[in-house]
């Protein structure tokens, strides 16, 4: 239940549940009195449609807040609110266009609107007779304004720790975000805030009071979803479509390179249409060498018809725009993956209207070893800050710390130093390792994404495959796909014809080489001498739909073909299946799982067959065969060893699978041809 407790004419405090903690400061609303009328319960608020913060509140609220939805007005309250306030932001863009948006004092370094804030002007500032100062901070820069506090102003000073999902998330390469968390205990008056919270591992973080923003009705986002092998090239094909409307096109995409691979699919008329929005570091890298694509946001209004945005981009900002959004993931690019939470962030910095949104992604089966359990990594770290405690006193031992120290920061154990140079249990760090987890999961099987999903309320339409991008062979194309089939032909057309030319691999820096053909040149170049032969097997790869599989079966079947002819697994092979002898699909498959032969095909990276479908599929991966007819019963005939024609083949020399070499060489040297 809630009390009400008269503070003044037109105001209500509004107490919270009692709990221990150190100011009873942390356990109010501050309700303006015009306003009553809304429904607020024990720690929860619920906002009517339409309603910002700032219409119910006179002040934020101390503690851990989730506001469940973006633009409501927090920052806005916490920059307006008379009080001294100081908001801390995990980006340098975030910061500079907040302090604009509400001319508050920016601490941070130089940006394209506001200049880098020195230890001089700062001090003046906090020292001026403004009446209430409000700064807008980059975490990195917090200790710069903690060191010119007066003692009193930690009692004066209301903190905000602004997007704290974000400290999380960034910690695994910015672990200096967690001392943010020290810093946020030495003020009375405090809060943490985001649309999206997640859990907190630190014990100081779970007794702080938590605060519920809540809509009175919860918005429902619906998502179109498509699975695609090929999720860059997809895209090419999407907003080819929805270039016809006059909507401006956001792609959300965590990669400047995936980005740069987009736009080189789009024809020219296209490409001079697209920027690329990030932050101000990378800006460099948004080139193909012959255009810049780099650009950013002017008073909320996106600079281009076709936007590509990074991380930098997914929160904290407002953009004006009616737009199509398309979310593109990518499973062999981590940075790329989106959570559930982050995709509802996302969504959310369009304000004029709720975008029309797309989700192209792809699926790996999590078949790595299971990272360690957070039990186990927070317990290694507890033993780890016992010790080094314990290693104080002498010289020696003070040495003997820093050194321990040294080696415990550089490996992945959770453990940090504060701000009092003592060593910590680095929480957030924990925090991200559990969120790794969480995303691993979503992004394991199509059903793992739908459930995570709908637990955040999103509404699914799955559309599976039916505009999976398809190479310039293949009879099903519209007029659209067909320009971008042709296009990526081109452009490999363009790269065979100079790794014949050169002998040498296109550099990956060139925006008309794609990875995947780098990725295969590399391998088949392991197994093949002969330029022209690469670049022909290259080719009928990538005129194949799923090449991925097309280039692992390539593989499997190279590495048999390079085995030394005294090899265990080649002389059995060739001794159980003879040229020019029909055999049924039951006899290839109990040749196949002899032990002679079944123990050493996963050498060769070949699955041991579990029945005879996948005997057959194994077969013609060593060996050139033709089904034909027995006895009315399907067969197939043993045509040659030699599969795939080539002549410059590297025999490999290995120095397992010799045995039987005297039995097995004469039956060899007979039957291959």
């Amino acid at each position: 239940m809630t009390k009400i407790v008269n503070k003044s004419e037109g105001d209500n405090l509004i107490s919270q549940k009692q709990s221990a903690d150190d100011s009873p400061n942390l356990r109010v609303f501050d309700v303006k009195k015009t306003t009553f009328e809304n429904q607020i319960v024990d720690n929860t608020l619920i906002l009517k449609k339409g309603q910002f913060l700032g219409d119910v509140l006179n002040v934020l609220p101390c503690g851990i807040i989730d506001k469940k939805v973006t633009g409501i007005g927090a920052t806005s309250l916490a920059l307006q609110s008379l009080r001294n306030s100081i908001v801390v932001v995990p980006t340098k863009y975030l910061a500079a266009s907040k302090a604009k948006k509400h001319g508050a004092y920016y601490v941070g370094s130089k940006t394209k609107d506001s200049g880098e804030s020195t230890k001089q002007t700062l001090d003046e500032y906090l020292k001026s007779k403004k009446k209430y100062k409000k700064l807008v901070v980059v975490a990195d820069s917090l200790p710069k304004v903690i060191q010119l506090l007066a003692p009193m102003d930690f009692e004066n000073y209301f903190l905000m720790l602004d997007e704290i999902d974000m400290y999380q998330s960034k910690n695994n390469y910015r672990p200096h975000l967690e001392d943010c968390i020290d810093y946020y205990f030495k003020f009375r008056h405090r809060c943490m805030i985001s649309a999206t919270i997640r859990e907190f591992t630190d014990p100081r973080l779970k007794r702080e009071p938590r605060i519920l923003f809540k809509p009175a009705r919860n918005e429902v986002n619906e998502i179109m979803i498509y699975e695609s092998k090929a999720p860059i090239k997809l895209l090419s094909v999407l907003a080819g479509k929805l270039l016809s409307s006059d909507k401006k096109i956001v792609v959300a995409h965590n990669s400047i390179d995936g980005a740069l691979q987009m736009i080189s699919l789009f024809s020219e008329s296209i490409k001079c249409h697209c920027k690329i929005l990030c932050s101000d570091r990378s800006s460099g890298k948004c080139t193909d060498g012959k255009r810049d694509y780099f650009g950013e946001l002017e008073d909320g209004e996106l600079p281009a018809r076709v936007n590509f945005i990074t991380s930098t981009y997914f929160t904290g900002i407002d953009i004006e725009d009616e737009v199509d959004l398309i979310l593109v993931t990518d499973i062999q690019k981590t940075q790329t993956l989106l959570s559930t939470e982050k995709m509802r962030q996302i969504i959310g910095r369009f304000r004029m209207k709720k975008p029309k949104t797309y989700l192209i992604c792809n699926f790996k089966e999590r078949n790595s070893p299971p990272s360690p359990e957070f039990e186990e990594l927070n317990g290694d770290a507890q033993t780890m800050t016992s010790i080094l405690e314990s290693l104080d006193g002498s010289d020696f031992l003070k040495q003997v710390k820093t050194q321990i120290q040294n080696l415990i920061m550089e490996s992945y154990h959770p453990i940090r130093i504060d701000i009092n140079d003592m060593p910590r249990i680095a929480h957030l760090k924990l925090d991200y390792l559990q969120m790794k987890r969480v995303i691993e999961r979503l992004y394991s099987a199509p059903v793992e994404m739908s459930k995570g999903m709908l637990d955040q309320g999103f509404k699914l339409i799955w559309k599976r495959n039916s505009m999976d991008f398809v190479p310039a062979n293949s009879t099903k194309l519209n007029s659209t796909e067909c320009d971008h089939s042709k296009m990526y032909g081109q452009k490999l057309q363009l790269f065979l014809s100079e790794l014949k030319r050169t002998s040498r691999i296109p550099l990956k820096a060139d925006k008309l080489v794609f990875p995947e053909w780098i990725e295969a040149t590399n391998l088949l170049s392991k197994y093949v001498n002969d330029i022209d032969e690469i670049c022909q097997l290259i080719e009928s790869i990538f005129s194949y739909r799923y090449y991925k599989r097309k280039l692992k079966s390539l593989e499997v079947s190279l590495k048999f073909a390079t085995l030394e002819p005294n090899h265990n697994l080649r002389i059995n092979i060739l001794n159980s299946l003879i040229v020019g002898i029909s055999y049924t699909r039951g006899e290839i498959l109990d040749k196949l799982l002899c032990n002679s032969v079944s123990y050493l095909l996963p050498s060769i990276g070949c699955k041991v067959p579990a029945d005879e479908r996948s005997a057959i599929a194994c077969l013609n991966l060593l060996v050139n065969a033709k089904r034909t007819k027995k006895d009315g019963e399907n067969c197939y005939e043993i045509i040659s060893y030699d599969l795939l024609d080539l002549k410059s083949l590297k025999i490999r020399s290995t120095s397992g699978g010799r045995f039987g070499l005297q039995f097995g060489q004469i039956a060899i040297a007979s039957r291959i041809k």
